[in-house]
C-alpha cells in the first residue's frame, strides 16, 4: 500500500482539539459578571450598585440598628413586668379574699364583690401591658433598614 498524507479532516480535528484546550483553561477562569440581579424585583443592577434603581431596595447587607433592638427589648420587658404585676395582684387579691372570709366585719364587702373588682383590675392591667408591649415590638419592626456601613 501506498503511504498517504493524513486526511484534512484529521488535521482540522487536531487543530480544533488544541484550540479548545486553550479555550477550556480560559473558560475555567472565573470572571465576575458585569451586572447582578436584585433579589426583590429581579431587575439587573450594576455590580457596584448599593441600591436597586427599579424598586429602591438595598442590594448590600442591611441592619436595623440599635434603636429597634432596644424597642423590641423594651417591649418584651414590658410584657414580662406586666405578667409579674398581674401575678402579684392576683396573689394579693387571694390574700385579701381569705382575710375577708376570716374577718368579715362589714357585710357590704363580700368575697364576690372583691372578686369582681380584682378580676376587673387584672384584666385592665393585662390588656394595657400586653397592648403596650406588642405595640413596642411592632414599632421596632417599622424602623427603616440601612446598610451596615451607614453611620
Amino acid at each position: 500500500m501506498l503511504a498517504t498524507a493524513p486526511a484534512p479532516s484529521a488535521a482540522r480535528s487536531a487543530a480544533r482539539a488544541a484550540s479548545t484546550a486553550g479555550a477550556g483553561a480560559a473558560a475555567n477562569a472565573v470572571t465576575p459578571p458585569a451586572e447582578r440581579r436584585c433579589p426583590y424585583c429581579c431587575a439587573d443592577a450594576p455590580q457596584e450598585a448599593k441600591k436597586c434603581r427599579a424598586c429602591g431596595e438595598w442590594l448590600v447587607r442591611t441592619s436595623a440598628g440599635a434603636a429597634p433592638a432596644a424597642l423590641r427589648l423594651l417591649g418584651w420587658l414590658w410584657v414580662g413586668l406586666t405578667l409579674l404585676a398581674a401575678g402579684g395582684l392576683w396573689a394579693a387579691g387571694r390574700a385579701a379574699r381569705f382575710w375577708i372570709l376570716l374577718r368579715a366585719t362589714d357585710p357590704a364587702i363580700s368575697p364576690l364583690a372583691l372578686d369582681v373588682a380584682l378580676y376587673g383590675l387584672l384584666a385592665l392591667v393585662l390588656l394595657q401591658g400586653l397592648t403596650v408591649g406588642v405595640a413596642l415590638s411592632v414599632l421596632s419592626r417599622l424602623a427603616p433598614r440601612r446598610p451596615r456601613w451607614w453611620t
